[in-house]
């Protein structure tokens, strides 16, 4: 209940002393003791005399970038890389490594086939034995024989794994919206106002070529008209001096 597991530090020997262990993991844990009657030593994980400690953020490196998690919780987003993944408590203190061969969907943003205009995103699988944590249990529990039954009375346990699958899928529902609002629609509004420009630019090029041959065509039927009166005269020139000879 108070997030804090305690157990003897050899239990062959009831004066060994008692260990304290938070449940959770992150800066956000502690394990905080005090004496209500009488002293005692109390010593940290470090060997430091002190009767508090805090718990660590995982850290990782993700394709060259540093990103503090919470707890174990790892978020990092970049331009070609926007995940979020859990750590197994398994793994235990020191520095692990691992690779991701694949996973997520990949969305083409713009006209060009490149990184900068692609994105990737992911969700993690809302089974039924994926939806919970390691410390209460999975939504697979609570059916009938299961270890967080409500047949066997597990109510407060099955609670807390149906608040956790509950904020799980909540948070899922709240990346996908993110994504839909802060980068789907973001570039479909960019690509309308860029079409929105490139169709103003044609109307105006349009109209600019109509007016020029629209010139052209006035121009053409002034030398023509010009023309053809030079010729008349010319025509006339002859017959009036014929007139004359007469």
């Amino acid at each position: 209940m108070t997030g804090v597991q305690a157990m003897a530090i050899n239990s062959a020997n009831i004066n060994s002393g008692v260990e304290f262990i938070s449940t959770g993991f992150g800066s956000r844990q502690f394990v905080s003791i005090e004496a209500q009657i009488g002293s005692f030593d109390t010593v940290d994980i470090d060997g430091n005399d002190r009767n508090r400690d805090v718990g660590r953020d995982a850290q990782a490196t993700i394709n060259g970038a540093l990103t503090v998690g919470d707890g174990l919780k790892v978020k990092l987003n970049t331009s070609t890389l926007d995940m979020e993944l859990e750590l197994n408590a398994a793994f235990g203190e020191g520095t692990q490594s691992f690779a991701i061969t694949g996973g997520g969907a990949l969305f083409q943003l713009g006209s060009q086939v490149n990184a900068n205009q692609q994105v990737n995103i992911g969700i993690q699988s809302v089974a039924a034995n994926n939806l919970g944590d390691g410390t209460d249990g999975y939504l697979n529990d609570l059916v009938a024989g299961g270890t967080a039954s409500l047949i066997g009375g597990n109510t407060d346990r099955a609670s807390r794994i149906l608040e956790t699958a509950i904020k799980q899928v909540s948070v899922m529902r709240g990346r996908l919206g993110a994504f839909q609002k802060n980068t789907l629609e973001t570039s479909m509004n960019s690509m309308q106002i860029a079409l929105e420009n490139v169709t103003a630019s044609e109307s105006s090029i349009r109209d600019a070529d109509f007016a020029a041959e629209t010139a052209q065509l006035t121009r053409n039927q002034i030398l023509t008209q010009a023309g053809t009166s030079v010729l008349a005269t010319a025509n006339s020139t002859p017959q009036q001096v014929l007139r004359l000879l007469q």
